[in-house]
């Protein structure tokens, strides 16, 4: 094998496929990066026996082959070289790889690459196709109410669902549930995308299954990784403008208890989650008596000055709403206590609700937009947090009973 490669080019593929790679492996081929160049591409791949990634980009092909490279080292030392042309060499045995890149040489032991565990894909297979932003933002603000203490559990996982142009992710651990509803365009003609204009949810079908899966929470976190360039940075909770570009898809096929994401680039698969989710819409009230209007960011820092003043075990504060006032309360027996007033829009009974800070905090880093609503029962229901320009999101949070201090 021999072939060369931007080094800035190289080091993208190595980043989108190094997340998985294991710390320790009882195989050591588990830690090594699998590189195949044919027809003027490079592939390299990445395994932990639950995920697989792969990632392709062109380059400059002298000779086709395959080796495997231990991983990380590669990485450290591809990241130091300069921003230049990076020459891979095999020696005749397949067993050393020649590193050249300027003045910079290196010489890596390699290992087998018939080793490697091998992934079948079938890129032909009927599926469906997502725009990649809908995709990973519906993961951005569903998947963190998952809990991932015990990973065979389906609370472990993230609810994902095509049904009837519907998509729907839901992810709970029993204390509170994110629900995110997305509706798409169905166009099907000659197994062409047709795309409606002005409308970034395009969905085509080749076929009109259903598709219903558990999502591991260690997938969604790699999900997010790979794809973080599709969220805005007010997705990232980090304010700003939004910077989604064009309509890119990601193709999504369900075999057996598998998911495999595909995008033009980047080949994603993961084990799925066995078993039946909980009927997590039976949960949510029909309706509400009382709604709170306030704006996101104001809550969103008022909450987190507050809370330096909460129980660090208990991590609790209280809301206090009458009229148009909210009071935010926290205490802690031996260091003090904390108050604010936050301006609200909001008709109702006087309401005394303990949250935990945390699960406020979550909800309000990655809502993007302005202002939220907060649906209201009583003091022992739970209460509904919903972004006032999107209908089709909902955090179901349950209130916790404070003891007298």
């Amino acid at each position: 094998m021999h072939f060369a490669v931007q080094k800035d080019v190289l080091l993208k593929l190595l980043k989108d496929v190094s997340g998985i790679l294991p710390v320790k492996a009882t195989q050591a081929i588990l830690t090594s990066i699998l590189f195949e160049v044919f027809d003027n591409k490079l592939f390299i791949k990445a395994t932990d026996m639950e995920m697989y990634i792969e990632a392709n980009a062109p380059v400059i092909e002298y000779e086709n082959g395959n080796v495997a490279i231990p991983g990380k080292k590669l990485i450290e030392l591809i990241s130091k070289l300069p921003s230049d042309l990076i020459t891979f060499k095999t020696n005749s045995e397949n067993t050393e790889v020649a590193i050249t890149c300027k003045k910079s040489k290196f010489s890596i032991i390699a290992l087998n690459p018939s080793q490697f565990p091998q992934k079948t894909l079938n890129n032909d297979k009927q599926g469906f196709f997502v725009p990649l932003n809908t995709f990973v933002k519906g993961i951005n603000q569903t998947s963190f109410a998952i809990t991932g203490s015990d990973m065979t559990s389906v609370l472990s996982g993230l609810y994902i669902s095509i049904k009837d142009n519907v998509l729907e992710f839901a992810g709970t651990d029993a204390s509170r549930i994110t629900y995110k509803k997305n509706n798409l365009l169905v166009s099907v003609e000659n197994n062409k995308v047709k795309q409606e204009e002005n409308d970034a949810n395009v969905m085509v079908l080749e076929k009109s299954p259903v598709l219903e899966v558990i999502l591991p929470v260690k997938a969604c976190t790699e999900v997010l990784r790979l794809f973080a360039y599709k969220l805005s940075n007010k997705d990232l909770g980090k304010g700003g403008s939004e910077n989604l570009d064009g309509l890119e898809e990601v193709k999504l096929i369900q075999d057996n208890e598998e998911l495999t994401l595909q995008t033009k680039d980047v080949t994603f698969s993961t084990k799925l989650i066995a078993g039946r989710y909980p009927a997590f819409k039976s949960v949510f009230p029909a309706k509400s008596k009382y709604f709170c209007e306030v704006n996101k960011d104001e809550l969103l820092k008022a909450v987190e000055r507050v809370a330096v003043m909460a129980d660090e075990t208990t991590s609790f504060i209280s809301m206090y709403l009458n009229n148009d006032t909210m009071n935010l309360l926290a205490r802690t027996k031996d260091l003090g206590k904390a108050n604010e007033e936050v301006s609200i829009r909001y008709e109702g009974e006087k309401y005394d609700l303990a949250l935990k800070t945390p699960f406020l905090v979550d909800v309000l880093k990655r809502l993007d937009c302005e202002k939220i609503m907060i649906e209201i029962n009583s003091e022992r229901e739970p209460l509904i947090i919903k972004p006032t320009n999107d209908e089709e999101y909902s955090y179901l949070l349950m209130p916790v009973r404070l003891v007298e201090q």
